[in-house]
């Protein structure tokens, strides 16, 4: 039984770089790289050309600030996953990247078995960190707490305060009066838009907006097993 593979485009400004990627993409068989170049134009055209399903950039590529530039990379291909490769000492655009849409940053030294690794997870819809920058978010110093700090909606600042609270996606559902699955999609934008890897991470971007304890359970350390039922309206 043959499966799609997953058609990239490597942006890189080291030729030996996105070959070592290339060459290993091919052994790995289910990543196909469609195109690779190391100019912004060239790169501009080859995702009109292609439409690819990904696309691997590096921070450094002459003439893009990424953070700005990604929502124009995705203008008509709501589909394209974009993977991020950062050097170590740009820890602080990681945030910045996720927030503006991009689902996987990587430091430019992790192994190709890791970019494959993101390379599927995103292709699934996930979110990939990797761990070292994942770690270096937490220890970065928080600004203080805005409102629009994350350009979180409306929902998804209701879900993120419960699952500061620590609410499970099933409880969040059932007191939202929304299904499993759309709590779960609404979590994965949560993360992407936060830059959160984990759990804890979630939490920590509850708590630096004040979205910690969900309104109306105060007190309430965990998920109560009482059965939930809505207040009745004043007589």
């Amino acid at each position: 039984m043959s499966f799609a593979k997953i058609r990239v485009i490597l942006a890189d400004g080291q030729p030996a770089l996105r070959e070592g990627l290339r060459m290993a993409f091919e052994r790995a068989g289910d990543v196909l790289v469609i195109a690779e170049t190391g100019d912004k134009t060239a790169l501009v055209k080859a995702l009109e050309m292609h439409q690819p399903d990904a696309l691997l950039i590096e921070t450094g590529l002459p003439g893009m600030r990424l953070a700005d530039i990604i929502p124009r990379l995705r203008l008509g291909q709501p589909r394209l996953r974009i993977l991020v490769s950062v050097l170590d000492n740009e820890l602080d655009k990681v945030p910045a990247l996720l927030a503006a849409g991009a689902h996987a940053c990587l430091t430019r030294k992790a192994p190709a078995t890791e970019f494959l690794h993101a390379m599927r997870a995103v292709s699934q819809g996930g979110v990939y960190v990797s761990g070292c920058l994942a770690s270096g978010l937490i220890a970065l110093p928080r600004q203080a707490p805005k409102d629009d700090l994350y350009q979180l909606t409306e929902r998804e600042t209701e879900v993120l305060r419960f699952i500061g609270g620590g609410f499970s996606n099933k409880e969040i559902a059932r007191r939202l009066a929304l299904s499993v699955r759309t709590v779960e999609t609404h979590r994965l934008n949560i993360r992407r838009k936060t830059g959160s890897a984990r759990l804890r991470d979630l939490v920590q971007a509850a708590q630096q907006l004040g979205l910690d304890r969900p309104e109306g359970v105060a007190g309430e350390a965990r998920p109560s097993s009482a059965p939930f039922r809505r207040p009745l309206p004043p007589a």
